[in-house]
């Protein structure tokens, strides 16, 4: 997906945004909407869930996924396959 900008510029644009879009009457959210989504070159769908959830989106945005440990755990523990292994039965 090509995006024309970043993705700090679109949580910033969602936070400027979202507030205005959640106040607004259903003509102006779709105007709100349109903008929204010729800007940011996002689906349609996915732009109402971003700026009709708030705090919330701009949140998970902001802050960096961090692995669980039980993932950490499984790889770790996972058999590991070796393109050199050529155990001939």
């Amino acid at each position: 997906m090509d995006r024309s900008i970043s993705k700090l510029a679109q949580t910033e644009l969602i936070g400027a945004v979202g507030q205005r879009y959640r106040r607004a009457t259903k003509r102006k959210k779709t105007r709100i909407l349109d903008e929204f989504v010729e800007l940011t070159k996002s689906h349609r769908k996915h732009a109402i869930r971003l700026l009709a959830q708030g705090e919330e989106v701009l949140s998970r945005l902001a802050s960096p996924e961090v692995p669980s440990s039980n993932r950490n755990q499984r790889l770790e523990n996972s058999p590991r396959w070796d393109a050199n292994d050529t155990e001939s039965k």
